[in-house]
């Protein structure tokens, strides 16, 4: 969960907005876009995982990770058993869990998966019941879109799913009424979404990163295809769903063949929204299945001595049996917290090499590997990049890759004159390293198993020493440091 380095410019975030008690409108943290508009879309989420990590370090902010994704699971399983056999529900809920299980991170959007899950379950089950989504659940919205962009995805299903209430209405009477309830609840759901920091800008998101961010979209792994030869749960879920709707003969209405198709299509086309079609697929087909394989609850009288048991299960648990569920897991986790807690892998906190930086006093613009743009905002250095692709740009994206892949022999030498550049912190395995080894008024300052950093000794490490040359480097001899 914590193997992904945009989780410290998360919680990062969060401080800033702890700190100066605003929500950020320009950037506060690299050095190359300093006061450049990014739209925080996560700020919330981001405060929750600040905050929980100021309480209880990285323990507290996977506690909270956590938390959020046993609460979606548990109102998944809760919704499929009104319509699935026990056994039935347990099967699309492994195949879930396995879908997000990649992508499980702490990053927001994780927290917002229970919200799915709520939204997601009351849009499909007006739509069966034939009525309009209860207008409590409209407060689901603003919080979804302060904690997360994905907020459209929700939007989108309500459009979808009242599109097919209008059309299964079987009169002109109440189509009609599933007009006006459904456009009203459609209407509220757009304010509040609307009710952000950001406003409209909050929505035009999605779409400007659709349309706007084609290179940087092919350039971060998880806005890439999945790879089947890593996503082995995906592929399962693909194999599982085709071969049992060949099998069964599995017919749904047309808006839900729509929906699922565009859920599978995003899930195709980008890593991290596979999860999207784990939790929200299983209840749109949840009642076709149960009414037509009669995958439902069996009468008493055929029910077997384990269905019987499953059943005494399905039952919501006592106050008490909750009580006694959360102390035994508040207990552990602080168990754990002081005794091992949770850190992140070394790969995503070269700290060693922060370390040896700050030793030598280094205090001139970095150029930096992609993926460790977020660790550096966590200590408080401003990164040449980071993970907020969306804020960088294109052309900023495109001459940053073009010079760290070696496109062409001069791109790496104009990048660190552009933006006087006076030290490199890459991983060991970047091309770029072999070209900084050979770039003259350049030295390596420090080299372990992980990370190489190089400094500019015409530069002097202060700025202040034109000829000044690094201190000997400090080769870890391939240990990983603590």
């Amino acid at each position: 969960m914590l193997s992904d380095g945009d989780s410290y410019w998360h919680i990062a975030t969060g401080r800033w907005i702890i700190e100066n008690a605003a929500i950020p409108s320009t950037d506060p943290f690299s050095q190359t876009m300093q006061g450049r508009i990014w739209t925080a879309q996560s700020w919330l989420s981001e405060l929750i995982l600040a905050q929980s990590w100021l309480w209880a370090s990285w323990t507290g902010a996977v506690a909270v990770t956590a938390l959020a994704f046993a609460a979606a699971m548990a109102l998944l399983t809760r919704a499929l058993l009104r319509h699935f056999e026990p056994l039935y529900a347990l099967l699309f809920v492994a195949l879930a869990v396995g879908l997000i299980a990649p992508h499980l991170l702490v990053r927001p959007h994780v927290l917002i998966m229970p919200l799915m899950v709520l939204w997601s379950t009351e849009l499909v089950h007006a739509c069966d019941e034939g009525r309009a989504p209860r207008w409590p659940f409209i407060l689901v919205m603003p919080l979804w879109a302060n904690l997360h962009g994905g907020f459209t995805i929700g939007l989108a299903l309500a459009g979808a799913l009242a599109t097919e209430a209008v059309i299964n209405a079987p009169d002109r009477a109440r189509r009609v009424t599933a007009v006006r309830a459904w456009g009203l609840f459609l209407a509220a759901s757009v304010a509040g979404a609307l009710a952000t920091p950001h406003g409209l800008q909050g929505i035009l998101y999605t779409w400007q990163t659709f349309t706007d961010a084609g290179y940087s979209l092919t350039l971060i792994r998880e806005w890439q295809s999945p790879d089947f030869q890593r996503h082995r749960p995906f592929e399962i879920w693909v194999l599982f769903v085709f071969g049992t709707a060949l099998f069964l003969g599995i017919r749904l209405p047309p808006m839900r063949v729509l929906i699922l198709l565009g859920l599978l299509h995003l899930a195709l086309m980008h890593a991290r929204a596979i999860e999207n079609l784990g939790l929200v697929a299983p209840l749109l087909v949840g009642q076709s299945l149960a009414q037509r394989f009669g995958w439902g609850r069996p009468a008493p009288a055929d029910a077997s001595a384990l269905d019987e048991l499953f059943h005494r299960l399905v039952r919501p648990a006592g106050l008490g049996a909750v009580a006694v569920s959360t102390i035994v897991l508040a207990t552990t986790s602080w168990t754990l917290h002081l005794h091992r807690p949770p850190t992140p892998p070394a790969g995503t906190a070269p700290e060693a090499a922060i370390r040896a930086v700050e030793q030598a006093d280094i205090r001139s613009p970095v150029l930096n590997g992609y993926g460790w743009g977020g660790y550096l905002i966590h200590r408080g250095i401003h990164p040449f990049i980071d993970g907020r692709a969306d804020m960088y740009g294109e052309k900023f994206l495109r001459e940053y890759r073009d010079a760290t892949s070696l496109k062409t022999s001069e791109a790496p030498q104009h990048l660190l004159d552009k933006y006087q550049i006076g030290w490199t912190l890459f991983p060991v395995e970047s091309p770029i390293i072999a070209v900084l080894d050979r770039i003259p008024g350049w030295g390596r300052l420090y080299t372990d198993s992980i990370a190489v950093v190089h400094v500019r000794v015409t530069a002097g490490l202060n700025g202040d020493a034109p000829s000044r040359r690094p201190p000997a480097d400090r080769t870890a001899h391939g240990e990983v440091p603590n």
